[in-house]
């Protein structure tokens, strides 16, 4: 079997697709590791427990817990609404891409086309209306590695809000907080709901 020029320049051009893709997932992973390490860092800085108290106490608690239990704490300390506000910006995007990041770790990412990988549930559920599909790229992973470059610095800006800043710092926090993320989640598709019919219903007169 005589394999063609273009056939070869296909399986190369595959070849060196699929490199480019594993070497984004991978620093996609690492960075959202070295996230998942800081907000542990800030969940205990701001309960006011140090280490290694909270280790033995807060072990167990992952990314979508820590931002809960902070978001407690911010209600706990009275935080000013401008610091809720910060908050919410954070975590309002570090639950997409911790979504993300979960989704391709648990139900992998299959092949579609050059620089096309799509990432879904459907092997993994019963009922059709709860499929969920991501279509992901070498460039969609940069781009969420990018929003988790802001997110660590404002994370640390949470822990400094009542304090002093450098200026420098200041200047790089007050920047980051203009910026649009990235990283842009698929739309959710809702379950269909049953439309009620509001048409107006006829009144019986009481029989006289």
């Amino acid at each position: 079997m005589t394999i063609t020029k273009e056939t070869r320049e296909r399986i190369a051009k595959t070849l060196v697709g699929l490199d480019t893709f594993y070497l984004a997932l991978g620093q996609f992973v690492a960075q959202f590791s070295e996230t998942e390490a800081l907000i542990q860092t800030v969940f205990w800085e701001l309960a006011g427990i140090q280490s290694p108290t909270a280790q033995a106490v807060f072990s167990g608690v992952r990314t979508d817990d820590a931002m809960g239990k902070i978001t407690r704490i911010a209600d706990a300390q009275k935080w000013s609404l401008s610091a809720k506000n910060k908050k919410d910006f954070i975590f309002g995007q570090l639950k997409h891409i911790n979504k993300l990041r979960n989704n391709i770790l648990h139900y992998g990412a299959q092949l579609e086309g050059p620089d096309t990988w799509k990432v879904t549930n459907e092997n993994f559920v019963h009922v059709p209306e709860n499929i969920s599909s991501e279509v992901i790229s070498p460039q969609i992973l940069q781009a969420a590695r990018n929003d988790l470059d802001t997110i660590e610095l404002l994370l640390i800006d949470l822990i400094l809000i009542n304090g002093p800043h450098e200026q420098a710092a200041r200047d790089a926090i007050d920047e980051a907080l203009k910026t649009s993320w990235q990283y842009k989640p698929p739309p959710q598709a809702g379950r269909r709901r049953k439309t009620r019919d509001r048409s107006p219903k006829r009144k019986h007169r009481p029989a006289s």
